[in-house]
């Protein structure tokens, strides 16, 4: 790790969350008559998505959206349990990872994604040996809270002026190639993690 680096930002999905693409297909495929894969090519519910990534949609708004596509009287909550079978589990190893290095580095996470997910993942994912998401990062960006996504420059300048931190001394963990490049066209320092990755000889 470069000596100069003094705070590490991670993603959330498939960095730290394991996402479970199948298995939220097949939990909206329960819900829905005609073929999710084709709605998704073929409608806007890629477009309702991102808007509900973007905090454009409040989750009672997000969930009628979606109940366009459902079999009529499909329920809020069979929404949110099929929204987030997406989200699969942290392994241990990588929380403990993230305590460890919070006594090393300035930790914060920079994620696209939403509310439903991010609670979610708060209840189910951080509450960990009597810990909760603060205690993993000093602070957490979501793209539903700030109203911008990555790989847009404008976030990663926000999270670089909210932290006070040049660019240079910031490492970045994201799964996507785009959102690599644009946080390195920022000049913070980049890494590309894989799915099922362990990382964390990236700090030894």
């Amino acid at each position: 790790m470069d000596k100069n680096i003094k705070v590490i930002l991670f993603d959330l999905g498939q960095v730290l969350v394991n996402l479970e693409y199948e298995q939220s297909l097949r939990a909206f495929s329960e819900l829905c008559d005609d073929d999710i894969l084709q709605l998704w090519k073929t409608t806007d519910l890629q477009k309702t998505f991102d808007e509900f990534e973007l905090g454009k949609l409040s989750v009672d708004e997000f969930y009628s959206e979606l109940r366009k596509y459902l079999r009529k009287g499909t329920t809020d909550i069979q929404i949110k349990n099929a929204w987030n079978t997406l989200l699969g589990d942290v392994p241990d190893y990588k929380l403990e990872t993230l305590l460890s290095l919070r006594s090393q580095y300035r930790i914060f996470l920079l994620s696209n994604t939403n509310q439903l997910h991010w609670e979610y993942s708060k209840e189910k994912h951080f509450k960990y040996k009597g810990h909760t998401v603060n205690d993993f990062f000093e602070k957490t960006y979501t793209s539903f809270e700030l109203h911008m996504m990555k790989p847009d420059r404008h976030i990663y300048q926000y999270v670089l002026d909210d932290i006070n931190i040049r660019p240079e001394e910031v490492f970045f963990i994201d799964d996507r190639e785009d959102n690599c490049i644009g946080a390195s066209q920022m000049g913070i320092k980049t890494y590309q993690a894989q799915p099922l990755e362990d990382w964390r000889y990236l700090f030894t």
